[in-house]
């Protein structure tokens, strides 16, 4: 989970929008000159209309959304998509063959089989012949992306866009607030943050990346962010335990079965969130091991937070070491409510 420090006021003045989408909250803050409660409110009403729009194109949650037309369509039959879900997809794509497909948006029949989707209930863990059957409608191979045209070549693949959508909507937040003027801004939705330009004071916005566990007291870890957007992916937001075993929300594409990992956050920054949005829960599904590599491969900035029979470990690639403030590297806080 991540949280951002306070705003110092200086010379200019610092403001404030809050508000709900995706099922999760949203801030931005940003330091500017005086401005009237009129341009405010109009940014706001800019904010709320923005994050409207990406959900009516992104959430499957939403019987009339653009991916659940796409998800409707027959197979064989080309579907028109608008920019922004074209640009969703593409990347969602790229990730999934830069993580070898541990990053697989055609996984939504799977989130629905363990309960996840927006019309079932978590706690049932489905049989292996109930996952193999619904796991051959699925695969990056089951869909085909060509200009501004969707191809399904499977007739039940369905596309869940949850794991990258809220990194967009945070890029889609900075794109809004630039065009607005403002070039100095902190943008959260559910955890997920982008920071440009600077506070108010001349310092870099900071976060904090805590630790989900043990139950009372968590190391954070603080990080200075440069025109950076930080996404954090964990098992502790999402999950069922059956029978003395926790299954995660995050579903590993290639078993078909809900994640079960010592991992239990992952984060990842990155120039845009929404390659870091995804790139995090992809981590979650490769593990330690396997992503560290990546990370160090591509020059990545991840961070794992690994629980070891009860032990704390953390994993940091060498590009994310690079960006922790080196006065602070972690202090001791609460664990944040999840």
């Amino acid at each position: 989970m991540t949280s951002y420090g306070s705003v110092a006021e200086q010379q200019h003045k610092v403001y404030h929008l809050y508000g709900q989408t995706m099922g999760n909250k949203y801030a931005i803050s940003w330091s500017a000159a005086p401005t009237s409660a009129k341009e405010v409110y109009q940014l706001h009403l800019k904010v709320e209309a923005r994050l409207e729009k990406i959900n009516a194109s992104m959430s499957t949650w939403r019987s009339d959304s653009e991916i659940n037309a796409v998800n409707e369509a027959s197979a064989r039959h080309p579907l028109k998509l608008s920019a922004e879900l074209h640009q969703v997809i593409r990347e969602a794509m790229r990730l999934g063959r830069l993580t070898g497909g541990a990053l697989d948006i055609t996984i939504a029949p799977l989130i629905d089989l363990w309960g996840f989707g927006p019309y079932g209930l978590p706690g049932r863990v489905p049989t292996h012949e109930e996952i193999a059957e619904v796991r051959a409608h699925t695969g990056l191979d089951s869909i085909t992306l060509d200009q501004d045209e969707l191809t399904k070549t499977r007739e039940r693949t369905r596309l869940d866009l949850s794991a990258i959508a809220k990194g967009y909507g945070v890029d889609a937040m900075g794109q809004l607030l630039q065009e607005s003027g403002i070039h100095h801004f902190l943008v959260e939705i559910g955890g997920e943050v982008m920071a440009r330009g600077t506070r108010a004071d001349g310092r870099p916005w900071t976060v904090g990346v805590d630790n989900p566990r043990p139950a009372s007291y968590s190391d954070t870890t603080r990080i200075a962010l440069n025109n950076q957007a930080v996404a954090t992916s964990g098992d502790y937001r999402r999950y069922f335990e059956s029978q003395g075993t926790r299954f995660s929300h995050i579903i590993d594409p290639k078993t078909g079965r809900a994640v079960q990992t010592q991992v239990v956050s992952a984060t990842v920054i990155a120039p845009s969130c929404t390659t870091a949005d995804g790139l995090a829960t992809a981590a979650m599904v490769m593990g330690v091991k396997d992503t560290l590599a990546l990370a160090e491969r591509q020059q990545l900035a991840v961070m794992l937070i690994e629980d070891h029979f009860g032990q704390i470990r953390v994993h940091r690639s060498q590009a994310f070491n690079q960006l922790l403030r080196p006065e602070a590297e972690t202090n001791r806080a609460s664990v944040p409510e999840l």
